[in-house]
């Protein structure tokens, strides 16, 4: 859902809690070529869904130049998941009725 005055906060972000979690899993999905916004929305997305309890990952093929710095600071990272990046043909493998996408 856009954000706007239709939908303001306050009722996305309920909506958005519910969703999660009512689902096993979450995986995250940004553009088809990342870029750092994407990256960032989808790290956020990622936090929300671990606050709640949830195992989360995120959709990344390819690792352009412009999101690898900032991707290198969570692989290898022990505050965060080792499988937290995943590609799209292992997320087609775990994606099922049970997952948020």
């Amino acid at each position: 859902m856009p954000i706007n005055r239709a939908y303001p906060l306050d009722v996305l972000m309920p909506a958005l809690k519910e969703y999660v979690e009512t689902r096993e899993r979450v995986v995250i999905m940004g553009h088809s070529y990342g870029d750092i916004d994407s990256l960032g929305s989808a790290i956020g997305i990622y936090r929300i869904a671990k606050t709640l309890g949830k195992k989360a990952q995120i959709v990344i093929n390819d690792v352009t130049s412009s999101i690898r710095p900032m991707l290198e600071r969570f692989q290898d990272n022990p505050d965060y998941e080792e499988d937290m990046f995943i590609s799209g043909s292992k997320a087609q493998e775990i994606v099922n009725d049970q997952t948020l996408l």
